[in-house]
């Protein structure tokens, strides 16, 4: 069985049969989409595994090859959900674990870090956006010069031939 026929096993298998148009709603896609990629005219991306195994608690390795059981087991932990609901990998998983076990204090560096970090990250993407602003209104002023001295060239060639 391919990869792709495993993803109509899969829309098949939840929510009672789920249209194509359904399932693609869910993982971005179009119905079309989700009908070229079940009939092998179109290749599965690593996007959308991704999408279709977090969307639908699906085994990847399942998904890819066929190996173990359709969908994944249920996280038995808070950190494992969280983990599911909001796309994380396994690092990410890994760094929520390991944050949660710190003691309180050392969990205020790492936020005063994270935060600092993240300002820093905000403060870049402003400057760039300031930027690019810059450079439209300067745009934006030498079409607007350019259309004056259009403008004006038409009005005194019409002034001469007159």
């Amino acid at each position: 069985m391919t990869e792709n026929e495993r993803i109509k096993m899969i829309r098949k298998a939840v929510g009672g049969g789920m249209s194509m148009e359904a399932f693609g709603i869910r993982i971005g896609v179009t119905k079309a989409t989700v009908s070229r990629i079940e009939s092998g005219s179109n290749a599965i991306t690593d996007h959308m595994r991704r999408s279709i195994c977090r969307e639908f608690h699906v085994n990847e390795e399942w998904l890819r090859d066929g190996v173990g059981d359709m969908f994944a087991p249920e996280p038995v932990d808070m950190i494992g959900r969280v983990a599911r609901e909001y796309g994380l990998d396994s690092m990410d998983e890994e760094i929520l674990r390991q944050y949660a076990s710190l003691p309180d204090d050392v969990r205020d560096v790492v936020k005063k870090a994270i935060i600092e970090i993240a300002s820093k990250n905000s403060d870049q993407k402003t400057d760039k956006s300031k930027d690019i602003e810059e450079e439209l209104a300067d745009y934006r002023r030498q079409l607007e010069e350019e259309n004056d001295t259009r403008e004006g060239s038409s009005a005194s060639r019409s002034a001469s031939a007159g």
